[in-house]
């Protein structure tokens, strides 16, 4: 048996980002449905200690216009309560691409057409990525939706004075492929299954950065039936000289034995 690290943060903030009334339907697939698996993949980071609350992405498009803000002035104040925070943003939802490519996060199903465009229940990834590179403090991004990896087609600039923070992604898929809920071999199953997993244990070589949990759960799915490698890991902006020194390290805080 491998110890986790400790984690190096004082204060780990696990928000799930959700739209308002979802409309999550029972899946085809055999194992449950997509709010059950958002509630699974929350609760698995509670038991890492975190702080866990969920956001939801409003239905009307004024209230939704201020969500920037409104995540801007929540990773304030955690900041303020902690110089030492690390931010961990979970969407379960759908995505889609507009046009020229951008990601758009959606309320209804990855086919945008003009009628959904007109219901306004959709908003662009970007608006989400501008409070996520203006938080003072590591935030690690976990994009569960379809053309997740779209999320870093362009890359956003660092500003000076965020430089020194780390803004890393995991996405489900790759920018042109599809996801789902409700089967074993999908991204909230497995990516629940690999915090599980490696709570209490880490094999040797695994040191809990991003990079090492995308690999984690990719092997989780390449063990399931039809399952297939897919989850990506990148930098939302260019990260500072000193990141390879100080990764992200997505640790329990309380392990027993752990002084």
């Amino acid at each position: 048996m491998v110890l986790p690290w400790q984690s190096p943060y004082r204060q780990v903030e696990v928000r799930g980002l959700v739209w308002e009334g979802n409309g999550h339907h029972q899946t085809s697939g055999p194992v449950r449905n997509a709010d059950q698996e958002f509630h699974m993949v929350l609760e698995a980071f509670r038991t890492y200690g975190y702080n866990v609350k969920i956001t939801q992405i409003s239905k009307d498009r004024h209230k939704r216009s201020e969500l920037t803000n409104f995540l801007q002035a929540k990773f304030d104040n955690l900041v303020h309560r902690s110089s030492s925070t690390l931010i961990i943003l979970y969407y379960q939802g759908h995505g889609s691409l507009d046009r020229d490519g951008h990601l758009m996060l959606t309320k209804y199903g990855k086919d945008l057409n003009p009628r959904l465009l007109g219901t306004g229940q959709w908003m662009y990834w970007s608006d989400i990525a501008n409070a996520v590179i203006s938080a003072r403090c590591d935030v690690l991004t976990i994009l569960n939706c379809c053309h997740a990896g779209a999320a870093v087609t362009n890359r956003h600039s660092s500003r000076p004075n965020y430089e020194r923070h780390l803004k890393e992604l995991i996405m489900a898929v790759p920018r042109n492929s599809s996801t789902s809920w409700g089967r074993v071999e999908n991204f909230a199953a497995c990516l629940e299954q690999a915090l599980r997993d490696h709570r209490n244990n880490w094999e040797n070589g695994f040191r809990g950065n991003p990079s090492h949990w995308v690999q984690a759960i990719n092997r989780v799915m390449v063990r399931k039936p039809r399952g297939r490698a897919s989850v990506l890991h990148d930098h939302l902006i260019r990260p500072p000289p000193n990141a390879a020194d100080r990764p992200i390290i997505m640790s329990p805080r309380r392990v027993p034995w752990i002084s």
